[in-house]
């Protein structure tokens, strides 16, 4: 599977993202991340398919919950 990470500043948010998108029927991962690999130096995110990517964004922008970044996956699992 061809992931990515959506980073998120706090493991908190992370953990509603998760259960957002449960909801909408998308299994996603909580990971932590090497915060050198981020712009604003996010530490946490949730490891997703990058195929749909745009349907879990829209997800959590109606949510209320708006990522940093998407990165490459690489996460290291909580």
């Amino acid at each position: 599977m061809n992931t990515r990470v959506a980073t998120l500043k706090t493991l908190n948010i992370c953990i509603k993202a998760q259960r957002a998108l449960e909801g909408y029927g998308y299994a996603v991962k909580i990971v932590s991340i090497d915060p050198r690999l981020t712009r604003h130096g996010c530490a946490y995110g949730i490891e997703l398919d990058a195929r749909f990517e745009r349907e879990i964004v829209s997800v959590l922008k109606r949510s209320g919950i708006y990522p940093g970044e998407i990165i490459s996956g690489g996460g290291r699992l909580i």
